[in-house]
């Protein structure tokens, strides 16, 4: 499991006190303001102390405060760059429910095949609880939103006939197995759908399928690749458009298209990258960043 940037202040003195104690580096002082907040020099250290600790386990003091002063920097940076993305999506309006970050969290176990407790112990063997992880979890849905919002939905894609390769689309569903109820359900959750919901926490919640703890997220899906049902459903359908209900074999299907594209996956991964640096860029040229160290 990918490590979290997150460890408390008072933690991170009582580990870095006696390696920087003649250092005369205050534990509380401000490292960087970005915007109307800072970062202090102990969040800096701590989410150092987190992320090297095991590169550091057998190393000595001297060493170890060798590497802390090596990689301040550019940790300072990657900081600055998510608390820039965070107030982005905090302009914006963007929230994260609890019930999206505990669609997310059931993915990881179930995909790890975790149980309660042996996730929560893997939590704790990272040095949080789990209000630290859900809160860092929750950020990192956030900043995906917003990069939905800033970056993805404004990649412009080709004709689907052009002669960049066959057309791919990113796709949601939510699935509702074939049995007594199924079609009322499926017109409640289209219900709630059209007030609204959250594609997303709504599929988390109500679909049948082996997705729904990640909001039935399909990933990118190759256009030729579908079967008539779906293909059918999905004509003429555009990026944020709701196809359903409909039936196939295996049950009952609303989907959503979160965007489309036209080219190949390393294409895809290529521009986004391009899209986003430009776009951190530009958030980066428009705020208010003083660094201190």
């Amino acid at each position: 499991m990918k490590k979290t940037i997150i460890a408390s202040v008072m933690l991170a003195a009582m580990l870095l006190a006696p390696a920087l104690a003649g250092a005369g580096i205050l534990i509380d002082r401000v490292v960087a303001v970005v915007n109307d907040e800072a970062i202090t020099w102990g969040e800096l250290y701590s989410a150092m102390e987190f992320e090297l600790a095991r590169q550091m386990k057998s190393l000595s003091v001297e060493q170890k405060k060798a590497i802390f002063e090596e990689n301040e920097t550019s940790f300072l940076e990657q900081m600055i760059n998510v608390k820039l993305q965070l107030q982005e999506a905090k302009k914006l309006g963007l929230k994260v429910g609890d019930r999206e970050v505990d669609a997310a969290i059931d993915g990881i176990k179930s995909k790890y095949s975790m149980s309660d407790e042996q996730f929560a112990e893997a939590i704790a063997n990272e040095g949080m609880d789990v209000n630290e992880y859900r809160q860092r979890l929750r950020d990192q849905l956030l900043i995906n939103k917003v990069l939905d919002v800033q970056v993805r939905s404004k990649l412009a894609a080709p004709d689907e006939k052009g002669d960049s390769g066959d057309a791919y689309l990113r796709l949601r569903q939510i699935f509702i197995a074939k049995g007594p109820g199924a079609e009322e359900k499926a017109q409640a959750v289209m219900a709630e759908i059209k007030a609204g919901a959250d594609f997303a926490e709504l599929a988390g919640k109500y679909s049948e399928g082996p997705l729904a703890a990640s909001g039935g997220d399909l990933g990118q899906v190759q256009k030729s690749t579908l079967s008539k049902e779906f293909a059918d459903a999905l004509s003429g359908l555009g990026p944020g458009d709701v196809a359903g209900p409909f039936e196939t074999s295996k049950g009952i299907h609303i989907v959503k298209d979160e965007e489309k594209t036209n080219i190949a996956d390393s294409d895809a991964e290529k521009r986004f990258v391009e899209a986003y640096s430009d776009w951190l860029r530009r958030l980066r040229e428009k705020s208010f960043i003083e660094v201190r160290l």
